[in-house]
């Protein structure tokens, strides 16, 4: 368990990563290696809009 002051180590890993498409899982685990949480995101790249003039 996720204590206060406890280290935590978080390692992150690209399941996808395609031209416009990323998604990511992410584990957090503490000092004795056990799980604490894991996490999924999906990213969209999209372009940035052009500056008004």
């Amino acid at each position: 368990m996720a204590r206060p002051g406890v280290a935590l180590t978080v390692r992150a890993t690209v399941l996808k990563a395609g031209a416009r498409i990323g998604h990511v899982r992410v584990e957090v685990r503490d000092v004795a290696d056990r799980l604490v949480a894991t996490g999924e995101t999906s990213h969209a790249v999209v372009a940035a809009p052009s500056p008004e003039p």
